[in-house]
Order: structure tokens, then C-alpha cells, then sequence
């Protein structure tokens, strides 16, 4: 029964191989000659134009070179022109390749095969057709800088022209056109080639499909009814697999029907997996403790919601879907004028925003939305992705905490408040250290204010009564004359100018130290200001000289300085901390020297003494508050500490160098312009002078 089958279904099988063989001879034979060959003239052609083209770069990018090397003064001009001709005229390509250099004018300077035409004007030259060649490629470099020309020229080795399309290209510097091109000849031989072997191969083919036919005949049918039975029974069993024998193209249809099954299969188990991943991304996205919504584009009705979201809004998933969110969201039917979905439609783009809205229950809620369009395979946008959490909580969390900013601030304000009292403290303890020094200074000029004013006192009643005596009667000329000489009269008339000249110096005296102790005291504007810190420094020895005179002799080593923009005031509180300093440290006659220099950004001021110095165990505490090494009673311990605050704030640095038994110098060093702006705002007053004794 199998054989009679395969005989009776063996002609048609036959005959329609032999239908197909016959109607590929006839595709193949028209083919070749009226679309494979055009097609392969056509890329052919455009191959060889991409290569003549790239090959006229290349010698172009070598004259560049000999250019360069003549504009770096490597070569001469004419030298490095000679060289690029020679390299250029010895290259080759293919079998017949070459390259010619021509100019503008035109006058072929380089062609290695019609070497006759070197040096000879080309203007006039015409090829085989009549056209001129070299003109053309003047006019092309000269408009274009580069292209293709077609004309006609002999062949290396043959008489006769043929049709050629070269490409050239301007090498404006020198005024070259460089030029190479392909023969049509070349492409017809290869063509005629590649006919032939398409000729032969498909006659080789139509031989083999002969063959073949009747070979795929014998062998087709068996495993055809093969593979027939088996895909009948393919619905009832997965796990089988088709037979694969016979032929090539039974055995590919064979392993094409198991990977089929196979395929089949997977899809099933696929479909189970992703059944079993959508349950589990579902229960992920159930109990996240976030609100998740999906809407409709269209008319922005819910279409799904999380479990969370329905427990917290406590309705059914039922009713939920195909309502608003507004409604459950905040209690109203109206819509939000500020709805995060509108503004994700509108911009097609993930919204991130946080609304708050005062709900049914009348209390205020806020939420953090964020929002994202899901677009079609064709990118519209046809649900929105809504996930909201509820930032109520955060919100009063982030009210309680500026809450607590403020007051940290009005904190901080009072710090600074007490840091200027403090600071003024320490100064009113300074003043009250200067005080004793200030008064003896004081003391002495009042002194002989009145002892002058008691000797003028004195004089103006000898001048009273000599001058009754003068009013009593002009016959007294003689007595008077003798009184006059009694009472010293001359003397009194001259010594009375010296002595209010002298008594009017030590008001002036009485006047410049009170309007010292008045500039150290007084606190500092709440503005920065231009200064003169030499000036700064007379002030403060000025205002404590008492405390130094008995002690030390001064020396001033002052430099030219500018003006440096700081707190003037503080900067007198440091400089007599440090000088007061320096002064306690000389227990007998001592040397302190007071140096100024500027650079071109900082001012340095330096207070060395010849005192007993700084152990160096302690010398990296002196600047810590309260810590002092003086007597109980004689110090604060903030004077350094606040120095050394001064200075900082100021944007400077303040350092010290201490040899024990030596002595010790402090450098205070602030640049011109200090970074600070403001000083703590405190009013300008003058402090009570003494008040600290």
C-alpha cells in the first residue's frame, strides 16, 4: 500500500521540481543580462569613483605633508614641490594606476606616462572628442575644489582612446590640481567577466537542479507521510518528536516541527510562570503602604486600585473602579484645580507634586503624588499610573522642626549676644587694668595746671594792687617804680604767657588721653571700615603707656601700611592685650619692639618682648579661655582667647614664638580685606571708663 502510494504521488512531485527548475532557468537567463549586469556596471561604477576618489585624497594629504615641511622652513619651497611631484608621480594602483599634477593656468607639471606633456601649457588641449580636458579641470578646482570629469584618453601601452572618468582636486597653497581616473574598459572587462562566470555558474546550477529533481522525487515522499502522521497526533502529546530523516528539507521541516512543539511548550510553561509573576507582583503592589491608582486617559475614571488603597479609603474594589479620586481622595465632587494627572496628560511626562487639601472629616492632609503616563506601542498615552502617600504626618514633623530652627536661631542670636558681652566685658577688665596708668598720667599735667593757675592767681594781685597804687596819684611815679621792682612786675608780665602757654599743653595732654581711653572704649560700628593700623597702635600705647614706661623701652618699627577694612576697636582690644602683655612679662628693665609690614595681601603686626617667655608645655593652651598664668586677681584668662577670636574673625591668623628666658613674640597677620561684613549688632556706646576696677 506504502509503494503504490509513493508511485502515484511521485509524477506530480516530479513535474513540479521540473516546473521549478524550468521557471528558474528562465528568471536566471532573463535576469543576468537585463538586471544582475546593469546592477553590478552601476555598483561597479560607483566603487570605482569612491576609489579613484580616496586614492586622490591620499596623494593630496601627501603634498600637504611636503608643504608643512616647507612652511616649518624643513624645505625649501621648490625642494619640497620637487619632492612631491617625484613621490606622487612614482605611485601606482591596480596594474595601470597613476597620478598627474597639472595647475591652474593650466600647465602639467607631472604625468609619469605622457611625459611629453610635462611643462606644456594644456589650455588648449583637447581629447579624442574635442573637449578640453585640462581646462575643465582648472574650472572644476577653481569653483568646486574638487569633482569628476569624464573624457577620453589612450590607455597605457595602446594608441587608442577610450572613454575615462578621473577625479581631481585643488591643492590651493601651491595652486596644483592632482588627479588620477579609471578607464571604462577596465569596467567592461570586468564585467564581461563576472558575465561569464554567472553564465557558467548558472548552467552549473540548472544541471544540479536536474539532478536534484529527480533525486528530491525518489527520497521526498516517505518522509513526507512521515512527518504528515505525526502532526496529526501532535495535539494529543507535546512531549513526542517528529522523526528527522530523509532529505535536507524534510529533515529542516522535521526540526522546524519540533522546535514548534518545543516553542509550543514553552509558551505554556511561560504563560504559567507569568500567571504566577503577575500573582506575585500583584501581591507586592497590594501591600505596599502606598496608595497606587491606574486611570483611563481618556476620561480619567479608576480602572484599578491596590488592596491598601482599599482598606485605608474602607469601600469595595468594586466601587472604587470607574469612580474619582477626588471623591475619596478629599470627600468633594468637584474636580482639583490642581490635579497632578491633568498636568501629567498635559506634559506626557512622570509629575512629581504635593498636594494638600482640607478633607470632609475638616482636617488638612497632605500628599505626595507621583504620577506617570503609560503609552501604547504607538505612544499614546492611554492609562496614568497614580502613587500617592500620605506626607501628613511628615508635614507637622517639618512645621515642629523650622519651629525649633527659629528658636535655635533666636538661640544662636543670644550667643552672639553674650559673645559681645564677653567680649566688652573682657574690655571694660582691660580698662579697669589701665585705669590706676591712666589716672597717674592724668595726674601729672593737672598738677602743674594748678600749681600754674595758683602762681597767675598770686601775680594778678600784685597787678591789682599795683595798679591802685598807679590810680591813687601821679605823685607816686617813684614808690610805684620801687614797688615794681619789689613785686617782680616785668618778671610777672613775662613768665604769665609761658605759664597758660604751658597750663593750655596739659589740657591738651588731659584732652588727647581721654579721647583715647573714649576711641578704645567705645564698641565698633556694625560695619567694617577702612583703617590705619599704625595709627591704631599709637592709641592703644598711648592709652597704656602707664603700664609700660616703668617697665620697658618702647620701639616702634613701623612700615608703610594701607589701609585694611576691619573692626577698628577690636583691633586696638587686641593690640593692648598683647602689648599689656608684654609689659607683665618683663619683671625689670626690658625691650619691647613693636614691627609693621605689609605684603600684597595681608598686614603683619608683631609685639616681641625681651621678657621671661612661655614654657613650651603650656604654649599651646594660651590661647584657650580662661586659662592664664598670672596671680589670682590679675587676670581673666580671656584676653588671648579673644585676641585670638578677633583675629579669626577678621579672616587672620595669629601666632607666637617663645624662647623661655628670651623672650616671646606674638605676629598678628589680617588681610586687607577681611571676609566678615557685619559685627554683632550692638549699640554704639561708650562704655564707663573704670567701671571694671
Amino acid at each position: 500500500m506504502m509503494t503504490r502510494m509513493k508511485g502515484k504521488n511521485g509524477v506530480p512531485i516530479l513535474a513540479q521540481m521540473l516546473c521549478i527548475c524550468f521557471a528558474a532557468v528562465c528568471i536566471v537567463s532573463i535576469g543576468i543580462p537585463f538586471y544582475l549586469l546593469p546592477l553590478f556596471e552601476q555598483e561597479l561604477y560607483a566603487s570605482k569613483k569612491e576609489e579613484i576618489r580616496t586614492l586622490v585624497q591620499t596623494a593630496h594629504s601627501i603634498v600637504n605633508v611636503y608643504y608643512q615641511r616647507s612652511v616649518s622652513g624643513e624645505l625649501s619651497e621648490k625642494r619640497a614641490k620637487e619632492l612631491a611631484l617625484e613621490r606622487v608621480g612614482s605611485m601606482r594602483y591596480a596594474k595601470s594606476g597613476y597620478f598627474w599634477v597639472n595647475d591652474l593656468t593650466p600647465v602639467m607639471l607631472m604625468h609619469p606616462i605622457e611625459q611629453g606633456l610635462n611643462g606644456k601649457p594644456l589650455k588648449d588641449y583637447r581629447d579624442a572628442a574635442g573637449d578640453l580636458i585640462f581646462d575643465q579641470f582648472a574650472a572644476i578646482c577653481r569653483n568646486e575644489g574638487e569633482g569628476f570629469v569624464p573624457y577620453r584618453w589612450p590607455e597605457p601601452g595602446s594608441p587608442l582612446s577610450v572613454k575615462k572618468l578621473s577625479f581631481v582636486k585643488s591643492f590651493q597653497p601651491w595652486g596644483w590640481v592632482i588627479g588620477t581616473g579609471v578607464y571604462d574598459t577596465e569596467v567592461r572587462r570586468a564585467i564581461d567577466h563576472l558575465h561569464l562566470r554567472l553564465v557558467i555558474g548558472t548552467a552549473a546550477i540548472i544541471l544540479l537542479l536536474a539532478v536534484a529533481s529527480f533525486w528530491i522525487a525518489h527520497h521526498i515522499t516517505l518522509p513526507l507521510r512521515h512527518l504528515a502522521q505525526f502532526a496529526g497526533g501532535i495535539g494529543e502529546d507535546l512531549t513526542c518528536a517528529a522523526p528527522v530523516e530523509g532529505s535536507r528539507e524534510t529533515r529542516e521541516l522535521a526540526t522546524a516541527l519540533n522546535g514548534t512543539i518545543e516553542r509550543l511548550s514553552t509558551t505554556l510553561v511561560s504563560r504559567d510562570r507569568l500567571d504566577a509573576a503577575f500573582s506575585f507582583t500583584r501581591t507586592i503592589l497590594d501591600a505596599i503602604p502606598m496608595g497606587i491608582l491606574i486611570f483611563n486617559a481618556a476620561d480619567k475614571t479608576i480602572v484599578d486600585v491596590n488592596e491598601w488603597l482599599v482598606r485605608d479609603w474602607g469601600e469595595p474594589k468594586e466601587r472604587i473602579v470607574g469612580g474619582k479620586c477626588h471623591h475619596y481622595y478629599w470627600g468633594c465632587e468637584e474636580v482639583c484645580q490642581d490635579c497632578p494627572v491633568d498636568h501629567c496628560l498635559l506634559t506626557g511626562k512622570t509629575v512629581i507634586e504635593e498636594v494638600g487639601r482640607i478633607g470632609s472629616d475638616g482636617k488638612e492632609r497632605f500628599f505626595q503624588a507621583v504620577v506617570a503616563p503609560v503609552q501604547s506601542c504607538h505612544g499614546v498615552v492611554t492609562q496614568v499610573v497614580h502613587v500617592s502617600q500620605d506626607i501628613t504626618a511628615r508635614k507637622e514633623i517639618e512645621t515642629a522642626l523650622a519651629e525649633k530652627n527659629r528658636e535655635l536661631a533666636q538661640a544662636l542670636e543670644s550667643l552672639a549676644s553674650m559673645q559681645s558681652c564677653v567680649i566688652q566685658t573682657e574690655k571694660l577688665a582691660s580698662i579697669g587694668q589701665i585705669a590706676a596708668g591712666v589716672a597717674h598720667e592724668i595726674n601729672n599735667p593737672v598738677g602743674f595746671v594748678k600749681s600754674n593757675i595758683s602762681a597767675i592767681d598770686r601775680y594778678l594781685s600784685k597787678l591789682v594792687g599795683y595798679i591802685g597804687m598807679l590810680e591813687e596819684s601821679h605823685q607816686l611815679r617813684e614808690e610805684v617804680a620801687r614797688r615794681r621792682r619789689e613785686l617782680k612786675i616785668d618778671y610777672v608780665l613775662n613768665d604769665i604767657p609761658e605759664i597758660i602757654t604751658e597750663s593750655l599743653g596739659g589740657i591738651e595732654r588731659i584732652e588727647g588721653i581721654v579721647r583715647n581711653l573714649k576711641s578704645f572704649s567705645r564698641l565698633d560700628s556694625s560695619q567694617m571700615a577702612e583703617a590705619d593700623l599704625n595709627a591704631c597702635l599709637d592709641t592703644t600705647i598711648s592709652i597704656i603707656w602707664n603700664e609700660i614706661k616703668y617697665k620697658a623701652e618702647l620701639v616702634k618699627q613701623y612700615g608703610e601700611l594701607p589701609q585694611v577694612t576691619c573692626f577698628a576697636q577690636q583691633m586696638n582690644q587686641v593690640f593692648m592685650n598683647l602689648l599689656v602683655n608684654a609689659a607683665h612679662a618683663i619683671e625689670t628693665a626690658g625691650t619691647i619692639t613693636v614691627t609693621t609690614w605689609a605684603d600684597a595681601t595681608q598686614v603683619h603686626v608683631s609685639v616681641a618682648d625681651t621678657g621671661s617667655g612661655i614654657p613650651p608645655e603650656i604654649c599651646d593652651r594660651i590661647f584657650e579661655p580662661f586659662f592664664t598664668t598670672k596671680p589670682a586677681g590679675k587676670g581673666t584668662g580671656l584676653g588671648l582667647s579673644i585676641s585670638y577670636d578677633i583675629v579669626k574673625k577678621h579672616g587672620g591668623e595669629i601666632t607666637v614664638r617663645s624662647v623661655p628666658g628670651k623672650g616671646t613674640e606674638f605676629v598678628v597677620s589680617v588681610p586687607l580685606r577681611a571676609p566678615l561684613a557685619e559685627a554683632p549688632e550692638t549699640p554704639e556706646d561708650t562704655l564707663p571708663v573704670g567701671v571694671a576696677v
